[in-house]
């Protein structure tokens, strides 16, 4: 008996360090994020580069699809699980519009990450036949077309997800799995992770590889920067979307096993941390271009 009062408290307590903790980190990505993204904007912008280059037309695009979701997704369930601030979540019609403002625009903001690094592959490669694939043309034809991509991939949702006693949940078994394992695992954690891991790797192997021979074509300063970004947001999926990523293929390899409580409790904890944190690739503000270093 006490010992199941004792897992009992446990669960509670670890409940409240997952309430206070994902609070905390949740105001804090959006309030950094909020921040970053506007001086993104603000520079990019100001410099005008988005206008020739295709990868700071990505970046500035990124960061208008980073505040929509920052918003509409890590403020809105912050103020929901961390104050209990219910009122929004339980509206019918945000029930059918949250998860699909979320995901397009999750999405579109990860399908320009990954752009942003093939571009910067093809931009530092040393064949002229790559280098003229990376432009604004078709880098805008590819951001609008994904764009719609997404909407019709998330117009099921209007359909699937429904308030059922003051709860938002998906009222259809198969496109729960889907989500589950597809978008959630695959589209949010193990394509993006993939797509910018092996594109950064090449860019290094292009940059080094313009150095180490003192070829006639030096890098532009804006490609240099652009490509340093590339590789930075490398480090930016190890640190948010690869612990996510982790936890998730451990939540599916051990789905089928027999857990306790506590356990159980552990994981959540775990999952819902981390859920918040892989929010923080929406709020790193990685531009650090001035007029001066950009020519």
């Amino acid at each position: 008996m006490s010992s199941n009062v004792t897992v009992a408290s446990n669960i509670i307590q670890l409940n409240l360090i997952s309430q206070y903790l994902g609070t905390a980190t949740g105001f804090t990505i959006v309030f950094l994020g909020v921040i970053g993204n506007f001086l993104n904007i603000l520079t990019l912008i100001t410099l005008g580069n988005y206008k020739h280059n295709a990868s700071s037309l990505y970046v500035l695009v990124k960061s208008f699809f980073d505040l929509i979701t920052l918003f509409t997704g890590v403020f809105v369930v912050t103020l929901n699980r961390g104050l209990g601030i219910s009122s929004i979540s339980t509206n019918f019609v945000y029930c059918k519009l949250r998860i699909p403002l979320i995901y397009i625009t999750g999405l579109s903001s990860y399908t320009c990450l990954c752009l942003h690094s093939i571009d910067t592959c093809l931009a530092t490669s040393n064949s002229v036949y790559w280098r003229q694939k990376s432009n604004v043309v078709t880098a805008r034809i590819l951001i609008i077309g994904f764009f719609f991509f997404w909407i019709g991939h998330e117009i099921p949702y209007f359909f699937f997800q429904d308030l059922v006693n003051l709860r938002c949940v998906s009222i259809n078994a198969i496109f729960t799995q889907y989500n589950t394992y597809f978008i959630a695992f695959g589209l949010f954690t193990v394509i993006p992770i993939s797509i910018v891991f092996i594109f950064g790797y090449f860019s290094y192997r292009h940059v080094r590889s313009q150095f180490s021979q003192d070829r006639n074509r030096p890098l532009s300063r804006l490609t240099k920067q652009m490509t340093s970004m590339a590789i930075f947001q490398v480090m930016n999926l190890l640190i948010f979307a690869f612990p996510y990523a982790i936890l998730q293929a451990y939540s599916f390899a051990t789905m089928n096993l027999n857990k306790s409580a506590f356990r159980q409790a552990q994981e959540q904890f775990a999952l819902s941390f981390l859920n918040i944190f892989l929010s923080g690739l929406y709020a790193v503000r990685f531009i650090h271009l001035t007029s001066r270093n950009i020519l």
